[in-house]
């Protein structure tokens, strides 16, 4: 379990080290990441008031909780796999599955409440 978790703890890392540079290199007018999602929005237009500065943090969130839950589902996946019929361990990992599919539906029930009152485009 020990070698199945290190090497899923090293995957992430050396995706993230694959994806930092690109996101990090590139920028607009205002001195925002072109990667970062919605925060280039805040800069367009005069900043896009209150509407524009809420819009650009809910996209942004959206992308950041987004990836975390995928990396939750990951690890979990992970666990157990490398549980080995341990049901300590599988329940461990089902926790842990179970509630990163609650984030995400709330994540997804956010992002809908805030586009049907129109806060967000």
């Amino acid at each position: 379990m020990k070698t199945a978790t290190s090497i899923a703890r090293r995957s992430v890392v050396y995706l993230a080290l694959l994806t930092v540079p690109s996101v990090a290199s590139a920028s607009t007018g205002c001195g925002t990441p072109v990667g970062t999602p919605g925060l280039s929005d805040i800069c367009t237009n005069g900043g896009g008031g209150l509407s524009g500065l809420i819009n650009g943090i809910a996209n942004w969130l959206t992308g950041l909780i987004g990836l975390v839950v995928v990396l939750i589902i990951i690890i979990a996946g992970v666990q157990m796999i490398a549980s080995a019929g341990n049901p300590e361990a599988i329940k461990a990992a089902r926790g842990r599955l179970t509630n990163a599919i609650i984030g995400l539906v709330t994540l997804l029930s956010m992002r809908l409440i805030l586009t049907l009152i129109g806060v967000i485009k």
